[in-house]
């Protein structure tokens, strides 16, 4: 009979062929295509038997007949390909963490540091296949890469499934934020003069026109003051007022034109008795 590797389907021959590729031949097989290889594997021309060839960690593969290496995929981004020869990806990337494509563990090593985690496969040179979440970011269950925190709220933390919590009364945070209060300009700042900030706030609202706010760190419209009497403040967000009201018109407090009223007109009076 053949020996394993190798088949013979036609009587009277005195050598055995190799085993076609996509097949494997296990010992005295006389038709090869009876024993396509399994999916999660992949057999070379002469392969003996059906397991020999698993697509290593961090790749599987869900077709039958395989030919190649090359026939296994990388695990797909935000899962996991934990052991060889699997049909399918083991499971998700886990919270506060993110994979890339080819990771072969739920929580990889943190990037830029390759080789931290012995079992990482990686996809190419000086690659890694995920890491964990950074401050400013967070990453939910099956992550393929790290979220940036949400406007108006803050991430101060590594490995947060979930951004950590508000925003601070009198800042805004936008994307990215990774204090509670940033005054770094790029991801946030403390509220200007003529603007407020509620908590959770991603973007800075203006005190309204006929008001101006003359502080920072704002949090509430009722903090924006009316615009002084005699005075009018003519557009939203003004950190002080506009200017004085026109000759001859009435301009009690929260004015936003400067003639508001009308003219002042004199009115007539009876005459003084003596």
């Amino acid at each position: 009979p053949c020996e394993a590797g190798t088949y013979q389907n036609e009587k009277g021959k005195s050598e055995c062929k190799p085993c076609p590729a996509g097949s494997f031949c296990s010992g005295g097989t006389a038709e090869p295509s009876s024993s396509l290889c399994p999916a999660g594997h992949y057999c070379e021309e002469g392969t003996k038997h059906a397991l020999q060839y698993p697509c290593p960690m961090g790749k599987f593969n869900n077709a039958t007949g395989s030919t190649s290496a090359d026939d296994c995929k990388w695990c797909r981004p935000g899962s996991y390909c934990a052991t060889d020869g699997l049909v399918e990806p083991t499971g998700l990337c886990a919270e506060g963490f993110y994979c890339k494509l080819g990771a072969s563990v739920p929580k990889p090593g943190r990037e830029g540091a390759l080789g931290l985690n012995l079992s990482c496969t990686c996809p190419a040179n000086n690659e890694t296949t995920g890491g964990e979440c950074k401050p400013g970011y967070y990453c939910p269950l099956g992550s393929s890469d790290m979220v940036p925190c949400d406007a108006g709220r803050y991430c101060g933390k590594t490995q947060l499934p979930a951004p950590e919590g508000e925003c601070s009364a009198g800042f805004y945070c936008k994307l990215g934020a990774s204090q509670r209060d940033p005054e770094d300009g790029k991801t946030g700042w403390k509220c200007r003069r003529g603007e407020y900030c509620e908590a959770g706030t991603g973007a800075p609202k203006q005190c309204p026109a006929g008001k101006f706010g003359p502080e920072e760190g704002m949090s509430m419209e009722k903090d924006c003051e009316n615009c002084t009497s005699g005075f009018y403040c003519q557009t939203a967000g003004l950190p002080n007022v506009t200017g004085k009201c026109d000759p001859g018109f009435y301009c009690p407090g929260g004015q936003h034109q400067p003639n508001p009223s009308g003219p002042v007109r004199a009115t007539s009076r009876p005459a003084r008795r003596w």
